[in-house]
């Protein structure tokens, strides 16, 4: 049955798959051929993949897809284990695209894979973290929500008083997200950034499957 809730997935999303694919496909060829350096495809091809995630969020909302899985026998977790393992995988799917146009059209970037891994890590860190917020509206007491998003503007008031690099858009280095950046640099990062991300995924499992919604 989670084999079916994973295509059932797919399909919700398909449009917005098929476009964002296409999408990059012609942005690939076009910055290939016109010699743009592989930071500039990285940053327009995250800017495609926000977009085109947004779109699907909006065209398939919460409701609309709870209603399509309640037709299933399957469980809030799974439906969740579902979301997720699509996003990954478009994730994965892009860090793809960025190391093809690396080795196709700018084999002697400076970009490692080790950054391009860091900046791969910082997409899903930043939709876990907006994902937390949305799902704690149907999550009781409704107060943690608005503690939760009060909490994120404050530490975000506090990055951006010390002048914190949360966010970086550079042209020649791509779209660089650190949710805590460090002195160690991208290696010190990315290794917390691993545990992190898997620590926030685990808080948003916990407040999706105890939401009110009713699949659960």
């Amino acid at each position: 049955m989670f084999k079916q809730l994973l295509i059932t997935e797919i399909d919700a999303s398909k449009t917005f798959l098929t476009l964002w694919l296409l999408a990059v496909t012609v942005l690939l060829l076009f910055m290939g051929y016109s010699g743009s350096e592989l930071g500039q495809f990285i940053a327009a091809s995250t800017v495609i993949f926000w977009i085109m995630l947004i779109g699907c969020a909006i065209v398939s909302g919460e409701e609309k897809r709870l209603r399509l899985y309640a037709q299933l026998p399957v469980t809030a977790g799974m439906v969740f284990a579902a979301t997720w393992i699509m996003v990954i995988c478009w994730i994965a799917a892009l860090v793809a695209a960025w190391t093809m146009y690396g080795l196709l059209f700018d084999p002697t970037s400076d970009i490692s894979a080790e950054e391009m891994g860091s900046q791969a890590i910082g997409l899903p860190l930043l939709l876990v973290l907006i994902t937390i917020g949305f799902d704690l509206h149907a999550f009781r007491p409704a107060f943690i929500q608005w503690l939760y998003l009060g909490t994120l503007a404050g530490l975000l008031a506090v990055a951006i008083h010390r002048d914190l690099p949360l966010a970086e858009l550079q042209q020649a280095g791509g779209i660089h997200i650190y949710p805590l950046p460090l002195p160690g640099g991208v290696a010190q990062t990315t290794a917390l950034s691993v545990p992190l991300l898997l620590g926030l995924l685990a808080v948003n499992y916990y407040i999706y499957v105890r939401s009110d919604h009713y699949i659960r």
